[in-house]
């Protein structure tokens, strides 16, 4: 599971205007699952229906608001990766003057997959 914090135009939740960081959830299959159960419950986009490729890898990629992700990730925020990416992050996705009205925060949450299983997803661009 890859999981990347973007910086998105708001009218257009498929365009990516830089992708801020990224983690890859190797950790342990609790977590994994506390993050899938997450998106099924939360995520902007339907399973199954976007992809990615990411440093040459292709990913089935679901998006969350990064907000709300990231309050749920702090319940985990002991395990070293997790405390890391969001001590890095959390002023990105944190409400501010500074903030471009145009722009959001997404967190999108990949599934590795094969690039043959792709080709009837709609591609997303980064």
């Amino acid at each position: 599971m890859l999981l990347t914090l973007e910086m998105i135009w708001s009218h257009d939740l498929k365009r990516t205007m830089l992708t801020l960081d990224e983690l890859d959830m190797t950790y342990g299959p609790e977590l994994v699952e506390a993050i899938n159960n997450y998106t099924a419950k939360s995520a902007l986009t339907p399973p199954g229906l976007w992809t990615r490729k990411y440093k040459n890898h292709h990913y089935l990629t679901q998006s969350v608001e990064a907000l709300p992700f990231f309050m749920f990730l702090k319940t985990y925020e002991l395990v070293p990766v997790v405390g890391e990416f969001l001590g890095k992050n959390f002023k990105f996705v944190w409400p501010s003057d500074d903030n471009h009205p145009d722009t959001s925060f997404n967190v999108w949450i990949g599934t590795p997959t094969e690039s043959e299983s792709v080709a009837i997803a709609m591609q997303l661009t980064a």
